[in-house]
């Protein structure tokens, strides 16, 4: 089925119960019952290529009444097997992308997971088949956590890493400051740890670090070697000083340098 659905298209009736789904205005529990009760494929698809508050429930709803259809199970199939030849249909066709996410939670095969991981064209596919607690496999986790172009997938691929070495490696080569700091946090080993934020603190440009700073301070981290000195006037951590030299007031108080050094 195309997922450009219109909604002038539907059945008139569905196209009523549509309109009760979407309107706000409506209590949330007459609206829940009226998605409760829809079971035309049509309708479903149109609300969760919508954009509104009950389009993932309606993805869910539709991902059910596919499985749940009559004669979807072929002759040579036992009923498992059914279920994720449809699953996976749904996963791959081109239908919207809550749908294809509602199936990627229900697949059970770690090949196909790991096949819409790395390849899909959708980012919150790969999202969701990283996400899957059946996708095990560290070496296809640690590849899409290295290469993924999306930061979102890699930090969902990243939380399903274990091996410590591997967590490491990807702190140091990660871009995103915050992300390389989330990953510094699951670092077992105090070493590895003030390796990847001593890296990030020397071998940044100056406002790299100003930001690096800022978000350890947040996340209570602190990197051996080195020490905030606060504002005096404020106390807060604002700005720093590397060694290379580089100083700006503190970004609370606008009055004093607060300075990050290396200490002896």
């Amino acid at each position: 089925m195309s997922e450009e659905v219109n909604q002038s298209t539907l059945n008139p009736y569905f196209a009523k119960c549509v309109s009760k789904i979407k309107d706000i205005h409506l209590p949330t529990e007459v609206r829940k019952y009226e998605l409760n009760a829809l079971n035309d494929e049509a309708s479903l698809l149109f609300l969760a290529s919508s954009w509104h508050d009950f389009a993932e429930r309606a993805a869910e709803k539709y991902v059910k009444l596919r499985l749940d259809k009559p004669g979807t199970q072929n002759e040579q199939e036992t009923p498992f097997q059914s279920r994720c030849r449809v699953l996976g249909e749904l996963a791959r066709v081109g239908l919207p992308t809550l749908v294809r996410c509602a199936a990627v939670e229900k697949l059970s095969d770690p090949v196909l997971l790991a096949d819409l991981a790395e390849n899909d064209a959708d980012w919150k596919v790969r999202r969701a088949a990283v996400q899957s607690r059946l996708l095990n496999n560290q070496v296809i986790l640690a590849e899409v956590a290295r290469t993924d172009p999306n930061v979102s997938v890699r930090r969902s691929a990243t939380n399903r890493l274990t091996d410590q070495v591997v967590l490491a490696e990807l702190a140091k080569a990660e871009s995103d400051i915050d992300f390389m700091l989330t990953i510094a946090t699951r670092l077992a080993d105090p070493d590895a740890k003030d390796s990847v934020l001593a890296a990030l603190l020397t071998g940044t440009s100056a406002y790299d670090a100003l930001q690096a700073a800022k978000l350890m301070s947040a996340k209570g981290l602190s990197a051996a070697g080195f020490k905030i000195w606060s504002c005096p006037e404020c106390g807060g951590a604002g700005s720093v000083h590397i060694e290379y030299g580089w100083d700006a007031d503190c970004s609370a108080c606008s009055k004093q340098p607060v300075r990050l050094v290396r200490v002896s």
